[in-house]
């Protein structure tokens, strides 16, 4: 029976070089809150396989996802003039 240990989930983190705009003002926060979301979740998927279930969040974020979501995340936040949706 396979344990905790047996199990490798290798996530490469993403970077402020996978953004829209890698400069953008607030870059590093936008990579820490993504970075630290699919690492909530892929600790999620884990648990709930453990216990015999589908993964809770079946999807994976790929790197033109998040320079979408990051394109967008800029418009909003100029439309708000300037005050980012991102503590």
């Amino acid at each position: 029976m396979p344990s905790g240990e047996d199990v490798e989930q290798a996530v490469e983190p993403f970077t402020v070089e996978d953004l829209y705009d890698p400069h953008a003002s607030d870059a590093q926060r936008v990579v820490l809150l993504v970075n630290s979301w699919v690492q909530l979740t892929t600790v999620v998927n884990e648990m709930a396989r453990s216990m015999g279930q589908h993964d809770f969040y079946p999807f994976v974020m790929s790197r033109p996802v998040l320079r979408k979501m990051h394109f967008i995340q800029m418009i909003v936040k100029e439309a708000r003039g300037g005050t980012s949706l991102i503590g």
